[in-house]
C-alpha cells in the first residue's frame, strides 16, 4: 500500500519506518537535513528493544506522488499549511490525522471531503533526536475513529496496516478520545517552560502539586463546556488522579508510576523539542485550547492561561523560567 508521512518527526518518522520495515510502501515528507540522513544512512530507529534498527525508506522534502494512505503527522500549528500543499495530489486517499488538541479533523476537512478523513490519537512516546534519527521512549498505541462519516470497513483496513507498526484500538467516539489525550497533554508545557523533566517537576516540593491542578482545571473546563471525555482505562486514571484522589496520595501515585527506569531518557515531551529547535509550540492548541473553552463557558482557567504565558515567552527567546515561576498568582502552591 502506498503510503505517505507527512511530517517525518518523532512519531511520524517512527510509525513510518515501521510501516516500511513491515513492506509497505512509504515514503516520509520531511525538513531537508532529515531526509539527506535517511537517504545517506537510513532511518535509526532505538528504544525498540532488541538493540538499535536501521530501516531503509523513501524521504523527499515534499510529496511528489499521490498517496493511498495519507499520514498527517506534523504539529498542529503546521497543519493548515501541511494540508494545503498535499491536497491537489491526495484527493482519493484516506488522510490520517495525528495531532494532539481537538482542531485537528476540523482543519483537514477545509481541504478534504469528511469522508475520507480518520482521526489518530497517538498514544507513545518517541524524541526526534536528530536528523535521521529517532529514539522511542515507550512504544504504546494508536486509537484511530471516523469523526465525520461512520466507515467501520474503511477502519479495519487501516487497523490492518498502522498495526504493523504500533497496536491500534479503534474509538467509538474519536471526539472524546481526543480530549482525553488532551489533558493528558497540558502538563507539555511544565518541561517546555522551564528546561526540566517532567519527573523532576513531580517530584519537587515546590512544583509537585502543580501537575494534578493543571489536569484538574483541563476536567473542569471541558465539563463546563459541556464536553465529556471517553470511558477509556487513561481518562479513568487522569480523573482519579487530578479530581477523585486527595492531592497527597495522588501526588504519591503520580511520583510511583514516574521513577525513569535505568537507561531510558527523562520526559521532556513534543513542546519542549518544538521550543529547543527554535519551532513554534503547539501549545495553543493544547493549554490554550482550555483557556478558549473557560471564556467560553465563564469558567476561570488561571493554571493553563499561565502556562500559555510561559511557553510563548520562552519562544520569544526569553530563556527557561525557573520552576517556582510556574504557579500563577494568587494561587496556593
Amino acid at each position: 500500500m502506498r503510503v505517505a508521512v507527512v511530517g517525518a518527526g518523532a512519531v511520524g518518522s517512527l510509525v513510518g519506518g515501521l510501516l516500511a520495515r513491515a513492506g509497505e510502501e512509504v515514503v516520509l515528507v520531511g525538513r531537508r537535513a532529515h531526509v539527506e540522513a535517511i537517504e545517506s544512512r537510513g532511518l535509526l530507529l532505538e528504544g525498540l528493544g532488541g538493540g538499535p534498527l536501521r530501516v531503509r525508506v523513501a524521504a523527499r522534502e515534499r510529496l511528489e506522488e499521490r498517496p493511498e494512505v495519507l499520514l498527517l503527522a506534523v504539529k498542529s500549528q503546521d497543519l493548515e499549511r501541511a494540508c494545503r500543499e498535499v491536497a491537489p495530489l491526495a484527493r482519493e486517499a484516506v488522510v490520517v490525522t495525528m495531532q494532539n488538541g481537538l482542531r485537528c479533523d476540523g482543519i483537514a476537512r477545509h481541504f478534504f471531503r469528511p469522508d475520507q478523513i480518520v482521526g489518530c490519537v497517538v498514544y507513545s512516546m518517541a524524541t526526534f533526536l536528530e536528523p535521521g534519527r529517532v529514539e522511542c521512549g515507550v512504544r504504546g498505541w494508536l486509537c484511530i475513529g471516523d469523526p465525520f462519516i461512520p466507515d467501520r470497513p474503511r477502519l479495519a483496513r487501516l487497523r490492518a496496516l498502522l498495526r504493523q507498526a504500533l497496536p491500534v484500538r479503534i474509538s467509538r467516539d474519536i471526539a472524546a478520545t481526543r480530549r482525553t489525550k488532551l489533558v493528558g497533554n497540558l502538563n507539555n508545557a511544565l518541561p517546555a517552560a522551564t528546561g526540566r523533566p517532567l519527573q523532576e517537576i513531580y517530584f519537587s516540593p515546590t512544583t509537585g502539586r502543580l501537575p494534578l491542578r493543571v489536569m484538574r482545571e483541563g476536567f473542569e473546563t471541558l465539563e463546563a463546556a459541556g464536553l465529556e471525555t471517553d470511558r477509556s482505562p487513561q481518562a479513568l486514571a487522569l480523573g482519579l488522579l487530578s479530581r477523585r484522589m486527595p492531592e497527597g496520595a495522588a501526588l504519591a501515585l503520580l511520583r510511583a508510576f514516574s521513577r525513569t527506569p535505568p537507561g531510558r531518557r527523562p520526559v521532556l515531551g513534543s513542546t519542549y523539542q518544538s521550543v529547543v529547535r527554535g519551532s513554534p509550540t503547539e501549545v495553543d492548541f493544547l493549554n490554550g485550547e482550555i483557556v478558549a473553552l473557560g471564556q467560553r463557558a465563564g469558567v476561570p482557567t488561571p493554571y493553563n492561561a499561565h502556562l500559555v504565558r510561559l511557553v510563548h515567552e520562552v519562544e520569544r527567546g526569553g530563556g527557561f523560567f525557573p520552576p517556582e515561576a510556574l504557579w500563577p498568582e494568587d494561587t496556593c502552591g
